[in-house]
Formats: structure tokens, sequence, C-alpha cells
């Protein structure tokens, strides 16, 4: 599914449980430790979450402008209801950076739903929407 608000407070919850895994720190170069570095404060507002959401749909769109290196990226979440499990990235190219260090997939699940096959169903899943929008 798209990145939504109907699960903010499990995504709340969710992230809670990967900050406490230590994520988000300056040394965190990841997509997720960004997310945290740049949204992380502001995640529990409705405006602050409302404008990580938009930074997340503006990332998919290939026609924006964006600093160098980066690439356009399309975000699904997973989901079970309102429970948010975890998500999946998938770059649209890569540089030559990514080409090393990232590829064209990145993908996060929250510690309380590892190990269940969500990780799996989630590239799957992918996969399979963006086969069908090809």
């Amino acid at each position: 599914m798209p990145p939504t608000t109907t699960v903010l407070d499990s995504f709340l919850r969710a992230m809670a449980e990967i900050r406490a895994e230590g994520r988000g720190g300056d040394d965190d170069h990841t997509m997720i430790g960004a997310e945290f570095r740049r949204h992380g404060a502001t995640w529990h507002t409705p405006a602050g979450f409302a404008s990580y959401l938009a930074d997340l749909r503006t990332s998919a769109d290939p026609d924006h402008p964006r600093p160098s290196g980066l690439v356009a990226c399309t975000t699904f979440w997973w989901t079970d209801g309102d429970t948010f499990l975890g998500r999946i990235a998938v770059r649209h190219q890569l540089t030559e950076r990514l080409r090393i260090i990232g590829g064209h997939i990145g993908y996060d699940i929250r510690p309380t739903a590892r190990r269940q096959g969500h990780a799996t169903a989630m590239l799957r899943a992918a996969c399979h929407t963006l086969a069908r929008s090809a």
C-alpha cells in the first residue's frame, strides 16, 4: 500500500522499535536513517506526518528535482489492517554509489514483526505492483 495516515499510531510504535535498535543516528546512512533525522522529530504531529508523506510521494516523481546522488524512489508500506509492519523502497535507477552500496531495493521490518516472512511477501507484492504499472 502507498504510505498513509491510517496507520500513524502503529507507524510511530514501529519507528520507536527501530530507533531503539540505534537507527537514525548520524552514522546511519540508510534511507530510514535519513528519514529519522529529517522527519522523526515531527512524525507525531499531523503537519509533520503529512510533510513526511508528501516527501515520500515527491521522491517517487522522476521529474522532481532532488539533491545530487539521490534518485527517484517509490515507497510501499506493508501493513496488517491498521498495523504497520514495514516498508520497501524501490529505486528507479542506480548511481555508481548505489551500484556498490544500496542497490535497487531497500526495506525495513519492525523488530517485533521480523522472521515472519514479511520481507519476502513485500518484495513479491512490490514486484507485482511495479510489473503491472510498467
